[in-house]
This record gives structure tokens, sequence and C-alpha cells, in this order.
């Protein structure tokens, strides 16, 4: 229950840093936009919300469950200590090989489901990008040139094909770094901040405007750009590091400890308390020590603490041209009344006139505009 943001994990850390990554991840990540908008109405949105929540709490406590496993099998004979695996990742593969080995055919259904899992999320976040780039670059640079439906489909799949090659490389980066889950939310801490920033203010600040939108964006982007990537230089000199749980190799073969050559035991996790701790070099700073769960909030933090001053200073927004709709329903009342304007029937084409400039007092309108402010 530590308050602290410099402790690796507590209550607060997993709550508020969930809050915020789950928050980036599917109320505004453009997967989910197209996820939203690919069904027909928005109680089928709430649906797909609904149902991928549902699906994520099966996932969650089959995690949890999985490593409690883990710890139950490895506590007495750690393999990371006796140099079996490298890596903690590494552990459940590991364990598959040791549980399966007796059984054919289950180490290659295992392989199998996980490189599903891989391909599956891959390609739909490849999918993603790939068209995300299209709409927002490929399409500005052509200018408003309208490419057929083919050269679009060979544009996106060169995009993709590009986009893989990148990821494949990447490989070589990721392996160098530390655990798989904490590696994959503080990269996320890179742009989801400024992403979740940006939707802050457009939804709950009715003043703010493009200028502070993009300044907060950037600003989010260098400053978490450098906490990110000096933490990762800490760890990787090993002058930061978050030790595990108490583990131990009482429970290893002799002859296996012997075979090894070298003291296991001095490389053993020796941690009894509660929670994860952080052990610093004196000379690391406090902001690097900040827990990965922050980096997303503290992200959406700066774009609003930059975005809204900027916001202030620069272009003033005209409140009477907002549209409620785009604002969170509590932020609506602070509004001005909008004007309503006639609905145009699908498929007409018209000039809208507003309706508060036409009464029985005023003259017969055109016959063209009789059937639109009835």
């Amino acid at each position: 229950m530590n308050p602290s943001p410099f402790e690796r994990n507590t209550f607060w850390s997993v709550s508020i840093g969930s809050l915020f990554y789950w928050i980036s991840q599917h109320a505004v990540h453009p997967g989910a936009m197209q996820r939203f908008i690919a069904v027909s109405s928005l109680q089928k949105a709430k649906g797909v919300m609904l149902w991928s929540f549902v699906g994520f709490v099966v996932i969650k406590v089959v995690i949890i469950l999985e490593g409690l496993l883990l710890y139950a099998t490895f506590h007495d004979c750690d393999p990371l200590a006796t140099k079996m695996v490298k890596k903690s990742g590494q552990l459940l593969p590991y364990y598959v090989i040791q549980v399966a080995k007796d059984y054919p055919g289950l180490t290659g259904l295992f392989i199998s489901g996980v490189l599903s899992a891989a391909l599956s999320t891959m390609s739909a976040k490849l999918n993603t990008v790939a068209g995300t780039i299209y709409e927002d670059f490929v399409k500005f640079f052509l200018k408003g040139k309208r490419l057929s439906e083919a050269k679009q489909a060979f544009s996106l799949k060169v995009i993709t094909l590009i986009l893989g090659i990148i990821s494949i490389c990447l490989v070589f980066v990721v392996e160098k770094l530390g655990a798989l889950y904490q590696m994959v939310v503080t990269l996320n801490g890179f742009t989801s901040g400024s992403l979740v920033g940006i939707f802050s203010l457009g939804i709950f600040f009715p003043r703010a405007n493009y200028k502070g939108a993009i300044a907060g964006a950037l600003t989010s982007l260098v400053v978490m750009s450098g906490i990110i990537s000096g933490s990762q230089l800490y760890i990787a000199r090993g002058m930061l590091r978050f030790p595990g749980k108490s583990t131990s190799v009482e429970g290893c073969p002799a002859e296996f400890i012997e075979n090894l050559g070298f003291n296991a035991s001095a490389r053993v996790q020796t941690y009894v308390g509660v929670g994860s701790p952080v052990v610093a070099d004196a000379s690391v700073p406090l902001i690097f020590q900040l827990s990965y769960w922050y980096y997303i909030t503290l992200g959406t933090l700066v774009v609003l603490l930059v975005g809204l001053p900027v916001s202030y200073l620069t272009e003033p927004v005209d409140m009477k041209h907002l549209e409620p709709a785009l604002f969170a329903p509590f932020v609506r009342q602070f509004l001005p009344q909008k004007q309503n304007f006639p609905v145009k029937p699908q498929g007409e084409e018209y000039k809208l006139v507003p309706t508060d400039v036409y009464s029985k007092d005023m003259a017969e309108p055109e016959a063209d505009n009789k059937e639109i402010l009835s």
C-alpha cells in the first residue's frame, strides 16, 4: 500500500497505471476505434467492449494461475540461478518442456498455440498501423488524388511488408531488454500517454485548441522518451535492478549442482518482503526510478499541463461552434446552446437553413424549402 510512485509494483501503481494503460488500449487506440466503427450501431460497439472485457478477465486469471504454478514448481530449484534459462520470460516454455516431455505432441500443441496467438495479434496491429499511415500520411502527400481500390490495396500491402521487416529487425533490440510485461507497458509509455492526453483535452476541455494539443503531445513524447530511455540505460548497465521473490537451489539434484561448475546459490533471489523492490545505485536520478506503471499516466498529465496553458494563451475557441456530442456528457452543460439545424434526407442536396430564421410571421418560403423547414 506504499503510495510512493518510485516503488515498482504497489496497489496504487497497478490500479492507477492499469487504468490509464487500458484506457489507452481500449478507449482511444486506433485498433480499438477500427473495431468499434466496424459494427453497425453504438449498442453493438458497447458489446464489443463488453466481450473484450470478459475475454481479458479470463486471460488475466489464467496468467496469474500460470505464474503461481511456475513459482510453486521452481521456487526450490531456480532455473535462472542454475542458468537453465537466461530470462524470466523463458520460464513458461521451459516448464512446458519439462512437464510435456512424457506426452507426445503436447509441446508442439503449446508452440502452435503461442505462434497462433502471436500471429493474430501481430497481423491486427500491423493492419492498424498500415491503415493509419495510409489515411494520415499517404493520402496527405497524394494531395487529393484518388487511387483505385487495387492501388490502395497494393499500397497497404507494401506498408505492411515494410512494417513487418522493421518489426523483425527490432527482435534483436527486444532481446536485450528486461522482463516482457514490463517492457510492453514501458514501450507503450512512449506514445500512449500522448494519445490519452490528446483525447482528454478534446473530450473534457472545450477551450483546448489544436495548438495546445500539438504542443502538449510533442512535449509528452520528448519527456517520456527521456525518462524511459534513461531508465532502460541504467537497467542495461545493472545500476537499476528489480529482484524477484525468494528462491533456492536446494531442491535441485546434488549431482546437477555439482556439474554446473559454479556457485548457483549466489544467484538465487533473497527478497521476502511485500511487493517487489527497486534496487538502485546511488548515482541513478530519482526520476529514472519511477515505476513503469506510471509512464502512461505521466505522459497524459504532461499533455494536459502543457496543452491547456498553450490553448488559453493562443487562438481562442469560439464556443458557439462546438459540437456538444463530441464532449463528455457532464461537460455539455457548460457549453452554449447550439442552434438546431434540419436533418438532411439521405441522398438529397441542399443548403441548410437554421430553423430559428423562419416563423409564421415571415413570408412564405420558397417551394424548395417548404418541406425542409416543416
